[in-house]
């Protein structure tokens, strides 16, 4: 799988990684089992920091996409039953006969379809991954309807509940607490942060952010890997 980093982008580039490698798995360009490059030698193909690679891969596993093994490295490992409940889903939304392909992260498939289904179970979103198709426009149109559909770039959407964000969230702690929106610091680096960001005054973007979200904040950082999230700390004078 070739890898390509769009330098100009205001897209974050461990996003722009993790985004390739999804679809690549989604595509079935990457497939179970299959090694993906070191640290190191990713950084160095495609001219970027070693720590940035390092996070999307880190992401990647919480995600449920890689595992990180000692010997082998960063190593493709999706759960066979995780497979099947995907394959499942990917037939049952052929009915929309919208000539799309979804991928649900495997962390969001707890062992198998009955799960998935289970009313008492309540899941944060859906990672809806689609081709460069014109259809591409209408299935966001028609999912619209019903869920809030953030842009992650590369044609990546997450779905969520309508009415929910980050920034719901946050007003639940506030009242739970008896804190106020002044009270409250946020930080963020993609779209998908920024109902969030335009909720909290103090709303902190990364320097590696998209240039969308640091015109939102009212402050921006450096980069996390150089202790960003620290500096704006030390900033507001919080520690």
């Amino acid at each position: 799988m070739v890898i390509e980093i769009d330098f100009q982008s205001d897209e974050a580039l461990y996003t722009q990684l993790m985004n390739q490698i999804i679809m690549g798995i989604a595509t079935s360009t990457i497939h179970e089992g299959d090694t993906l490059p070191s640290v190191r030698q990713l950084a160095d193909n495609i001219g970027i920091n070693m720590h940035t690679v390092n996070k999307a891969y880190n992401v990647l596993r919480q995600e449920g996409f890689l595992q990180l093994d000692r010997r082998r490295g960063a190593v493709i490992c999706i759960d066979e039953d995780k497979l099947e409940a995907l394959q499942d889903l990917k037939e049952q939304l052929s009915g929309l006969d919208l000539g799309e392909k979804l991928l649900i992260p495997c962390s969001m498939l707890k062992g198998d379809e009955e799960i998935f289904l289970d009313e008492k179970k309540v899941y944060d979103k859906l990672l809806l991954i689609l081709e460069s198709t014109g259809k591409s426009k209408e299935l966001k149109e028609y999912l619209s309807q019903y869920f809030e559909c953030i842009d992650r770039g590369n044609f990546m959407y997450e779905v969520i509940q309508k009415g929910y964000s980050k920034a719901t969230g946050i007003h639940f702690l506030c009242e739970y607490l008896g804190k106020t929106l002044e009270d409250c610091y946020s930080f963020g680096d993609s779209e998908n942060d920024r109902a969030m960001l335009e909720a909290v005054p103090n709303s902190i973007a990364m320097g590696n952010a998209q240039e969308s979200i640091k015109n939102t904040c009212s402050y921006v950082t450096e980069d996390v890997e150089n202790h960003g999230i620290y500096k704006a700390m030390k900033h507001f004078g919080l520690i």
